[in-house]
C-alpha cells in the first residue's frame, strides 16, 4: 500500500516585542522560553547563548511567542484576544464573566496602520495585559 505524503508547512512563530515582553513579566508571565531579550539593549538571543554572557537574572527578559502569551492570557486570566479581518484587521478583547467586549479596534493602533495579523495580535496582547490588575 502506497503512503500519501503529508503537506508540509513551514510556520514561523512570532516572538512578542521587547515592550510586550516587559509588560508580560510585570503582569506575572514567568514561563521559561527558548528566546529571551538580553538587557535593555533589546538583543534577542536563544537560551543556548544565555550563559555565554556575564548576565544576571535581571538582565534576561523571557520572550514568549504571540501564541504562548495569547494562551496564557486566556487560561490564566480569562482574557480572550481575537483577531479578524473584514476589509481591515480587527482586534477584539473580552474578559470572561463580563457582559461586553472590553476593547475592539479596527485598522489602527497608536496612529499606525495595522497591516498584518501579527501586528493586530501584538496590539491586542498589549491591551489584554493591561486588563490584569
Amino acid at each position: 500500500m502506497k503512503k500519501e505524503k503529508l503537506l508540509e508547512l513551514e510556520i514561523e512563530e512570532v516572538v512578542v516585542s521587547f515592550e510586550t515582553a516587559k509588560l508580560s513579566k510585570e503582569k506575572g508571565f514567568s514561563h521559561h522560553m527558548i528566546m529571551n531579550y538580553y538587557n535593555e539593549n533589546k538583543e534577542l538571543i536563544d537560551v543556548g547563548q544565555l550563559w555565554t554572557k556575564d548576565e544576571t537574572e535581571e538582565d534576561v527578559l523571557m520572550a514568549p511567542t504571540q501564541c504562548m502569551l495569547q494562551r496564557w492570557l486566556r487560561q490564566e486570566h480569562g482574557i480572550s484576544v481575537l483577531v479578524g479581518h473584514d476589509g481591515m484587521w480587527t482586534v477584539s478583547i473580552s474578559k470572561w464573566g463580563e457582559k461586553s467586549q472590553v476593547f475592539e479596534g479596527q485598522g489602527y493602533d497608536r496612529g499606525f496602520h495595522i497591516i498584518s495579523y501579527e501586528q493586530a495580535l501584538e496590539s491586542g496582547l498589549e491591551k489584554g495585559l493591561l486588563l490584569i490588575k
